[in-house]
């Protein structure tokens, strides 16, 4: 939701969040190195991108930053 992003966002000039989007069952964490509890900056599923941009548009408002980076991979069709 974007309450998530906005007050993660707000605490550093910093933010990261990392999406995980193919399926994987909690069976698979340990052999990929996914440990949810330590890895707070990880994300399951499809990402908002329209909320997530919305977010960084509104935190850079309200800190009077007239840039954002947003940084992303993917298939085209996603970040296009």
């Amino acid at each position: 939701p974007p309450s998530e992003y906005s007050s993660a966002a707000q605490d550093t000039p910093l933010h990261t969040e990392f999406y995980l989007t193919r399926v994987r069952s909690k069976d698979e964490f340990d052999t990929a190195g996914i440990d949810p509890d330590t890895q707070s900056c990880l994300r399951f599923g499809r990402p908002n991108l329209p909320d997530i941009f919305r977010c960084c548009h509104n935190v850079a408002i309200t800190h009077k930053h007239n840039r954002i980076a947003v940084l992303t991979c993917g298939p085209k069709g996603m970040v296009a």
